[in-house]
C-alpha cells in the first residue's frame, strides 16, 4: 500500500484510525459546546486550571468536590446532548429530563439540579430546529476511495449510544467503511488526550500504532494520537487559524496538516 498525504508518501501496510465528529461528520460540536459553556458557568468551572486538553468529565472531577456529584452531572449532560439530536417536542424534552433528574438522588442539591436541568432544556429547544448530523463534503469521497484500507477504526470521545442513535436518526452508516469503533467516552475508560483510545484502536485492527494514519481535528485528539505513536494528521478545514498549543504540537511531533480529506490518498 502507498499512502500519500499532501506531498509526503509512505509505503507499506497502513491502517486508518479516525476521529468522528468534526473530522468525518459535523453535528455534535455545537450541542456539546453550548452545553459545556453553560454548565461551566453554572458550576464555576475554569478550564485553565486543568491540564490543556482535559475532557469535560476530567474538568468536573478536577474541580468539583465529589466524584458522586461529577458523575450525576455527567449523566444529565449526556442525556441532554443526545436528546438535542432527536428534534424532540417540548413534552418529550420534559419527560426525558424529568426521568434523568429523578434518577439523580445524590451528589447535587435541589437548586443546582433545577438550574442545570433548566439550562439543558433551554439549549435543546434552541438547537432542535437547526441541529443535524451530516457528512462533510469531502468525507464521502474519502471513504469511497478504491483502495480505502480494510483495516480501519473510528476512535472517538463520543459515547457509543449517542454515536449509534445519531447515525440511525440521520441515516449515516459508517460501518461500511470502518471495522469497529473505540468510544472512549466518560463511562468507558481513559479519554483523549490519553493515548489509550488510539492504542486500543490499533489493537482492534491488528496494526501497530506507528503504522496507523490518525485523523484528528482537535488538540486533545491530536495529542492522544501523537502520544500513541501514530502517523498523526491534523484536519484544519477552511485553513482556520491554529492555536499556539496545536502549532507547537505540530512542530514538536512532525504532525502533518491538511485542509481537506482529499489530501489523503490510498493506493496499491
Amino acid at each position: 500500500m502507498q499512502v500519500k498525504i499532501n506531498e509526503s508518501i509512505f509505503e507499506g501496510e497502513y491502517g486508518l484510525l479516525s476521529d468522528h465528529d468534526g473530522t468525518l461528520v459535523y453535528g455534535g460540536e455545537e450541542a456539546h459546546t453550548k452545553l459545556v459553556k453553560r454548565y461551566f458557568q453554572i458550576l464555576k468551572i475554569d478550564p485553565s486550571l486543568s491540564e490543556p486538553g482535559t475532557s469535560f468529565v476530567g474538568l468536573l472531577r478536577d474541580q468539583l468536590p465529589s466524584q458522586q456529584q461529577s458523575s450525576s452531572i455527567v449523566d444529565l449532560f449526556y442525556e441532554g446532548r443526545n436528546l438535542a439530536f432527536q428534534k424532540p417536542s417540548d413534552d418529550e424534552i420534559k419527560v426525558v429530563l424529568d426521568r434523568i433528574s429523578q434518577s439523580i438522588n445524590g451528589g447535587i442539591d435541589a437548586e443546582l439540579k433545577k438550574e442545570l436541568r433548566k439550562a439543558t432544556e433551554e439549549i435543546i429547544q434552541s438547537l432542535r430546529d437547526s441541529l443535524k448530523v451530516r457528512f462533510f463534503e469531502d468525507s464521502s469521497k474519502f471513504l469511497n476511495q478504491p483502495h480505502f484500507p480494510n483495516k480501519s477504526c473510528i476512535v472517538t470521545g463520543c459515547p457509543a449510544d449517542i454515536m449509534a442513535s445519531n447515525a440511525r436518526f440521520h441515516g449515516i452508516d459508517l460501518s461500511k467503511s470502518f471495522k469497529g469503533a473505540i468510544c472512549a467516552d466518560d463511562k468507558n475508560g481513559p479519554q483523549k488526550p490519553d493515548p489509550t483510545p488510539y492504542i486500543k484502536g490499533a489493537r482492534l485492527i491488528g496494526i501497530s500504532p506507528d503504522k496507523c494514519v490518525a485523523l484528528e481535528d482537535s488538540y486533545s485528539g491530536l495529542l492522544a494520537a501523537v502520544r500513541a505513536g501514530c502517523l498523526s494528521v491534523f484536519v484544519n478545514r477552511g485553513n482556520k487559524p491554529i492555536s499556539e498549543k496545536v502549532e507547537k504540537l505540530i512542530g514538536d511531533s512532525s504532525v502533518l496538516t491538511i485542509q481537506t480529506l482529499d489530501q489523503v490518498r490510498f493506493s496499491n
